[in-house]
């Protein structure tokens, strides 16, 4: 969850770049940790891509996420790469676009997972 945090004051702070990948991150090992909660560790998902891939085949298409939050997961993802690898900067517009759908996703990662038995 520091990712979440992190991407929050980094919009705050007009650091556009980084919290795209702030956000990204809090998105994606989220989705790990639910693909954890299926029994699918990082031994199987070892790629962003192949996360990606499981998280939609285990979380979207059956549910409970709906399609927007595996797209606000793909695109966040899409956006990282251009911000971290790429010449053009992120948008304040892009940026709070981002940090918006990850707060959605976060929350309902962070419910999924209080459901989940203590093992």
């Amino acid at each position: 969850m520091e990712a979440a945090t992190d991407a929050r004051f980094l919009v705050k702070a007009e650091r556009f770049d980084a919290a795209a990948n702030r956000s990204y991150y809090a998105m994606f090992n989220a989705a790990r940790a639910l693909l954890a909660t299926r029994g699918i560790g990082p031994e199987r998902a070892k790629t962003h891509e192949t996360v990606l891939r499981l998280f939609s085949r285990e979380f979207v298409k059956p549910g409970p996420f709906e399609e927007r939050d595996g797209k606000a997961l793909r695109v966040a993802g899409e956006v990282r790469s251009v911000a971290d690898y790429g010449d053009v900067n992120v948008t304040a517009a892009k940026a709070a676009e981002i940090t918006s759908a990850m707060d959605r996703f976060m929350e309902r990662a962070a419910n999924l997972l209080k459901q989940e038995p203590e093992a």
